[in-house]
């Protein structure tokens, strides 16, 4: 069974459309493909971090330590992760793989 790229509704497609687009470095589009899969699956850690550093590299810090507030109660490492990214103590990962079924 394939995914459909351009389903709305599809958590695996936003999220991998996101991927692309960061990938791509089309940061505006992929945060609004990774903000949609946050929004169809709030909880699920991968989209949360990766919508945070998408915010964080479009300039949004403020957005982006609030995604970090909310990822802590999903994962604490992933969230110090993304707090070290916000920081400047990490560098923003450069490739992300697609999302897993």
């Amino acid at each position: 069974m394939s995914v459909r790229l351009n389903n709305l509704d599809s958590f695996e497609a936003q999220f991998n459309l996101g991927v692309v687009f960061k990938n791509q470095d089309k940061l505006e589009m992929a945060t609004s493909h990774f903000e949609r899969a946050v929004e169809i699956r709030p909880n699920d850690v991968e989209a949360n971090f990766e919508y945070g550093v998408m915010l964080y590299k479009t300039g949004v810090k403020s957005r982006a330590e609030i995604q970090y507030e909310f990822l802590l109660n999903l994962d604490e490492a992933k969230a110090e992760k993304l707090r070290k990214i916000i920081n400047g103590q990490q560098p923003p990962p450069i490739k992300v793989q697609k999302a897993s079924k």
